[in-house]
């Protein structure tokens, strides 16, 4: 994962020297003019999400005699790839339908709290889950220099999305040294729930032959999935079941580079 995210600045890097080398001593966002681009694109994209899972808790199966509990959850990063079928007004406006898939990301959860106050020591943590999303999305971008008349090959953006997250958890155990069982896992679960994002970003003009132009695109994005759950029928010893499985606030930071490719050109 250090790797991809080492990747994605170099690349960042190279596209950016690379469009200023183009423009023959123009500054960063000077007068070197864009290629056309109004009409359809395809986008493709790869990046590393960096999940922020929040609000985690589950309710034992002798919920409300005993507590809910709270936990402090971390995910693992994961790897993004994502495709997107758009359009290009090129008056600083564009839009798009995307499909992004996200990798498995691991899961753990130690106690944090008690609703009864009592302490975390006689009860249970999360020692393992793994989380993996799919979304579709409808996004937006706004170009505010390019809104304004500029036709610079730079061009910063800003893009919200709003759309559809299905989120998978597998079998999760809970383990707690102190009950009759001290290990109990219990089935995953998926479902379907509200996203959105927002994010900012850089175009980049690669191609100086305007007859096939190629965009390169850096992009900061935050994404809410809505919530991550897993089930609650028992997978191996054991009947009983938790009031509500463990769950929690699915979002995640995400740092993406892509390539656009205007259709109308080709």
């Amino acid at each position: 994962m250090r790797r991809l995210l080492y990747l994605i600045a170099f690349l960042g890097c190279a596209a950016t020297a690379g469009a200023a080398s183009a423009g023959s001593g123009e500054s960063l966002f000077g007068l070197d003019t864009a290629s056309v681009t109004y009409g359809p694109y395809l986008r493709g994209e790869f990046g590393v999400a960096s999940p922020r899972p929040g609000g985690a808790f589950w309710r034992p199966p002798g919920f409300p005699s005993d507590p809910q509990i709270s936990f402090d959850a971390d995910a693992g990063n994961v790897s993004l790839v994502g495709l997107a079928f758009g359009y290009d007004w090129q008056n600083g406006f564009r839009g798009e339908l995307a499909l992004n898939a996200f990798g498995s990301s691991d899961v753990t959860a130690p106690c944090a709290a008690a609703s009864d106050g009592s302490g975390c020591a006689s009860h249970a943590d999360i020692s393992s889950a793994a989380v993996r999303t799919r979304a579709l999305m409808a996004n937006v971008y706004y170009a505010p220099r390019e809104a304004a008349g500029n036709s610079s090959r730079i061009q910063p953006f800003l893009t919200a999305g709003i759309g559809l997250a299905r989120t998978t958890m597998s079998d999760w155990t809970r383990t707690n040294p102190l009950a009759g069982q001290p290990v109990r896992t219990f089935a995953g679960a998926t479902g379907s729930e509200l996203a959105w994002s927002v994010g900012a970003g850089i175009a980049i003009e690669l191609d100086t032959d305007t007859k096939h132009p190629v965009i390169f695109e850096a992009t900061y994005r935050y994404f809410d999935f809505g919530s991550a759950s897993g089930g609650t029928v028992p997978v191996g010893p054991g009947a009983s079941q938790p009031a509500a499985p463990f769950q929690f606030d699915h979002r995640s930071h995400v740092i993406s580079v892509g390539i656009r490719i205007p259709l109308q050109r080709l």
